[in-house]
């Protein structure tokens, strides 16, 4: 099932009880009201159905109540706020049922996000011109999935600052056609692909030690490992079980657990982490300047 991205008008972002309409051109510059009574399964831009219907729904977005601190909070609240940037008038709110709803500047977007696991680390937001455009873009890192050996947060660039219509001058060709750049969200999915191309991991026995040369770019970083067991597969690096997002000097930086993956261990024997910049350029994500930082020097 594909994603939509769904915009909701409001006036005020306060508690609002309203008949919707669900528009023919998804994002475009009417009065038209959206919303996401189905439930959009794309992280994508898309228009949203042909077909008009008519629906009711209750709208919370009281900007009073503040971002919630508990799981007690969380229960009481039928939207409950999940993130905010005040001053940019930049609001995120929870779905029980599923997904989020971006308010920013009055207007609400829904997402198919996941946001919240049993640990309730909240997401986190920064507003920052991350791509060089002149443009700000709104990145979200929202924390997706917790458990014994796996911590995963998953990143996501928004871009908050297209117009809704590629041009509203009559006179040129791109009148009123929808941007499919508004409001559309792009998802960091593919650095487990690039950490394989840009760290190498080899193991060999000297002595009764066993070493570890790992290779990020043209740097080797060599170190003794704790398990003396030569049973490593140096072939298959195991990225991905833990990954770690942060914001930082307008920047965002990202942390990859290195497992070495043992025929003698169901999960990956963690023996390090890769330090990186990400870069986000026209809808693509890139690691940059990685670095690596063994256990112990943790």
């Amino acid at each position: 099932m594909r994603k939509r991205n769904i915009i909701l008008m409001a006036i005020k972002p306060i508690i609002l009880s309203v008949t919707i309409t669900l528009g023919i051109s998804g994002c475009s510059a009417d009065s038209k009201l959206y919303t996401a009574l189905e439930t959009p399964a794309a992280a994508n831009y898309e228009a949203v159905s042909s077909k008009a219907v008519l629906a009711e729904t209750n709208i919370v977005g009281d900007t009073n109540t503040g971002v919630i601190k508990s799981w007690e909070e969380y229960e009481a609240q039928k939207i409950p706020m999940i993130a905010a940037i005040p001053d940019k008038n930049i609001f995120l709110y929870g779905k029980k049922d599923n997904g989020v709803i971006l308010y920013c500047n009055n207007t609400g977007h829904f997402y198919d996000w996941n946001y919240l696991t049993p640990r309730f680390i909240l997401p986190r937001m920064e507003l920052a011109d991350f791509d060089g455009d002149g443009r700000e873009e709104l990145a979200v890192i929202l924390y997706t999935g917790s458990g014994t050996g796996y911590s995963v947060e998953e990143l996501h660039m928004v871009k908050v600052s297209e117009k809704d219509v590629l041009s509203d001058d009559p006179k040129d060709r791109s009148y009123l056609v929808p941007n499919k750049e508004y409001f559309k969200d792009y998802v960091f999915t593919d650095y487990v692909q690039q950490l394989n191309k840009q760290v190498k991991l080899n193991t060999h026995k000297k002595g009764s030690s066993l070493l570890a040369d790992v290779t990020v770019g043209k740097k080797v970083n060599s170190f003794e490992l704790a398990n003396t067991e030569d049973d490593i597969d140096n072939n298959n690096i195991g990225f991905g079980n833990i990954v770690g997002y942060e914001f930082k000097d307008k920047k965002i930086m990202a942390r990859f657990a290195l497992g070495a993956i043992r025929k003698s261990y169901a999960s990956p024997d963690f023996i390090g982490e890769i330090n990186s910049e990400v870069e986000f350029d026209s809808g693509v994500f890139t690691l940059k300047n990685l670095s690596f930082q063994k256990n112990s020097d943790k």
